[in-house]
């Protein structure tokens, strides 16, 4: 390895890391870990600290079945029609306020969640905004585990910046016609973790079809 292939750490702190801090090899690692999992995304009103979920669905990787799908209406929807979001998922108000709120679906989302492990494209945001609205509710909700499928198909590719789902269904050739709402947006996050695996696997027998000719070639020579 080059000298400008390796950068010393001179300093260790909690502050201090190495770019980009994962990578493909990173990524394949944690694919393989992911088999019996959950894929979770949420509509929401807004981005900061007052938004909350409007929409929710939970796909199972595996079977593909549909295990929750759902309108929520949310605490506060003063504001929500005129918002940056409305324009975007192109949820309305009206479908809103004939929505369930979450409390009346808290039961059925929490058993669903805590079935299997929980994936999401963006898991931070969307975990922060389910436990948000929870609060609101006054709904104590449990602390989470997920896998953030954001990063990891960020660090598949390689790549020092987030990609979005839109960006990264390009990229593997995934349909996204029905974009920014939560069931299909679900969907196509599980058809690029799909991608993922597949691309991986067949990476792995190129270097094992590799690997067995350069066997045979180094016996046939001795």
């Amino acid at each position: 390895m080059s000298d400008k292939a390796f950068v010393r750490m001179t300093v260790q702190s909690p502050f201090t890391t190495v770019y980009p801090r994962y990578n493909r090899w990173h990524a394949v690692q944690a694919l393989k870990q992911l088999e019996d999992f959950i894929i979770l995304d949420c509509e929401t009103s807004g981005v900061g600290k007052d938004a909350e979920v409007t929409e929710i669905a939970i796909v199972d990787y595996k079977s593909c079945d549909v295990l929750f799908n759902s309108l929520i209406h949310p605490y506060n929807l003063s504001d929500y029609e005129s918002s940056k979001a409305r324009s975007i998922s192109g949820i309305s108000k009206s479908e809103l306020l004939k929505a369930p709120p979450l409390p009346q679906l808290w039961t059925e989302i929490l058993n669903v969640l805590q079935s299997k492990h929980i994936t999401a494209f963006n898991a931070d945001f969307d975990m922060r905004m389910i436990r948000n609205s929870a609060q609101k509710w006054d709904i104590e909700a449990p602390p989470f585990n997920a896998t953030c499928l954001m990063k990891l198909t960020t660090a598949f590719l390689n790549l020092d910046f987030w990609v979005s789902l839109e960006q990264a269904a390009s990229y593997f050739s995934v349909d996204n016609i029905v974009a920014h709402r939560a069931l299909a947006d679900a969907l196509v996050a599980r058809e690029i973790v799909m991608k993922m695996k597949d691309e991986s696997r067949f990476n792995n027998a190129v270097k094992t079809q590799k690997l067995e000719a350069d066997t045979r070639r180094y016996h046939e020579q001795a």
